[in-house]
């Protein structure tokens, strides 16, 4: 009898243990099917996210505060020595943290002339416009501006919006499991890290274009200058240049007369004598007509 209890006894043991081990079961797995539930939660508020056109403005943005203005101009200028000006002007420029981009001398018949391109920083452009109205006299002074204010703060949106969606895809991208999802982050991944680096790109190229102005420079010499800078001095032929001249003229003079000649035996030959020789023949033909007609009037009589 005792033996039939120890028996159940151990039986309802091992049954009490075996339950125990069901249980706990659903439970790990309930407990990763919620892990992998909120990865593919995240995974798709991110590609919900990526998803949104890149125009709508992050926001995180600040209010416009600066506005983005691009100034360039034009000068047309005439002086009496225009590569003397066009020194003290690169002087100028490089004293306030510019530079010359182009330049270009042109010297027709003892004209000068001078083109140059300047960068040179926008707060500095009043002072610089009164320096070169001191060098000369102003022909010609344009002013172009470009407002983008509005596009670069949009770019700027864009790139913070796509910064933010660096931040979450990096952040999946720890928690993946899979080859494919994690292929597939990757790919997300390096397109938005493209589009930031375009953005950064626009970005650097705006702020240099708003930060140096750009002015192209034409430096002309004065007409009075022109004609005082020509120097005049003695000027004539010697003797052997003169006889050389005479001689080379004489030459021309005969080689013409030569070359008129030919060219008329050549018109003579080519048209000339087959007309001579048509007429010829026309005026033969009626001579013997003629003689013909006569020789049968005097047969009639």
């Amino acid at each position: 009898m005792k033996r039939w209890i120890w028996f159940l006894l151990c039986g309802f043991i091992i049954f009490q243990l075996s339950c125990s081990k069901s249980i706990q079961t659903p439970s790990q797995n309930a407990s990763k099917d919620m892990d992998e539930g909120q990865y593919s939660s995240g995974l798709s508020m991110v590609a919900e996210e990526a998803s949104k056109p890149a125009g709508i403005p992050s926001p995180v943005i600040q209010e416009v505060d600066v506005r983005k203005i691009i100034q360039n101009g034009t000068v047309d200028m005439e002086v009496e020595d225009p590569e003397k000006t066009s020194s003290s002007i690169e002087q100028y420029i490089v004293s306030k943290k510019g530079y010359i981009a182009n330049a270009r001398k042109e010297d027709v018949h003892e004209v000068v002339t001078v083109y140059l391109q300047i960068k040179i920083p926008v707060q500095e452009w009043s002072g610089f416009m009164a320096f070169v109205k001191q060098q000369g006299k102003i022909k010609k002074e344009s002013v172009f501006t470009n407002e983008i204010t509005k596009e670069y703060y949009d770019t700027a949106a864009r790139l913070k919006n796509k910064q933010d969606q660096l931040v979450q895809y990096k952040l999946l991208l720890s928690k993946a499991m899979k080859i494919e999802d994690i292929l597939a982050v990757q790919q997300q991944i390096d397109e938005v890290q493209e589009m930031i680096e375009v953005y950064k790109g626009q970005l650097n190229l705006w702020d240099q274009q708003v930060a140096l102005s750009t002015i192209d420079i034409n430096i002309r010499q004065y007409p009075a200058a022109q004609a005082t800078s020509k120097n005049p001095s003695w000027d004539f032929l010697t003797g052997s240049e003169l006889w050389k001249l005479l001689k080379n003229n004489i030459i021309v003079v005969l080689s013409g007369i030569i070359k008129f000649i030919q060219y008329f035996l050549v018109i003579l030959i080519v048209y000339c004598l087959p007309i001579g020789l048509l007429i010829w023949f026309f005026y033969w033909l009626v001579q013997k007509l003629i003689q013909a007609w006569q020789k049968q009037q005097q047969k009639k009589k």
